[in-house]
């Protein structure tokens, strides 16, 4: 019987808020909607993945594979919509035992 492994540390999650947003020139500390957000989901190479992303509106499932090579991640791009909406990110390893 084969088991799936649990979440290790071994896969990243990483979100980061993106600098591409235009800029406010009326009121410069008020940020300027929609502010894109990239998720990065790392590992070593082949290591196989599920999970889901998303704002307050939409949500993306994705069964993904960590592709070999100096970029070990594979990368998604959500959006913050407003100043009430909120990203999130859930991602497992879905490698077997003996795999």
């Amino acid at each position: 019987m084969k088991k799936l492994i649990p979440f290790l540390p071994l896969l990243i999650l990483c979100l980061t808020l993106s600098c591409s947003t235009s800029s406010n020139t009326t009121d410069p500390s008020q940020p300027t909607f929609p502010i894109e957000v990239s998720i990065r989901v790392s590992g070593y190479d082949t290591l196989l993945y599920s999970g889901e992303y998303g704002n307050s509106t939409d949500t993306t499932q994705v069964n993904g594979v960590i592709p070999q090579g100096s970029s070990n991640y594979d990368e998604y791009i959500t959006t913050v919509e407003n100043d009430s909406d909120m990203v999130f990110a859930s991602f497992a390893k879905q490698q077997e035992y003996g795999e």
